[in-house]
């Protein structure tokens, strides 16, 4: 959206249904799909960078951590399945870790960065 006048700069469109905020880190936009998938999308053009497959179908929440590095993405069980949340790489473009937690899991977010020295 145009910071002057409010008029869309560019549409993009997963291939499933977007309940979650998309979420700006740097010059990219992350947003989680009901297709099993996180997008990387450039904030500057809308064109599509990366398409990450997601353990789980239902992607329900995306948190970046504060250097842009990762993306942490909660994702709800249906039916019997758990919930689980991802870790994902979004310099790669890979998934680095996962855990799954108890069904429903309903959002995420980000507290802090601790040094490991």
């Amino acid at each position: 959206v145009s910071r002057q006048d409010g008029k869309p700069l560019w549409a993009f469109s997963t291939r499933g249904k977007v309940d979650s905020s998309p979420v700006i880190c740097g010059d990219k936009v992350v947003v989680g799909s009901e297709d099993g998938r996180l997008y990387v999308v450039s904030l500057a053009s809308g064109k599509e960078l990366a398409r990450i497959p997601t353990k789980r179908k239902v992607v329900h929440g995306v948190v970046v951590s504060p250097d842009d590095r990762y993306a942490f993405v909660s994702v709800e069980g249906i039916g019997s399945e758990p919930g689980t949340v991802e870790v994902i790489d979004l310099i790669a473009h890979a998934g680095v870790a996962s855990v799954d937690v108890g069904q429903q899991a309903g959002g995420i977010d980000f507290w802090k960065i601790e040094s490991s020295q």
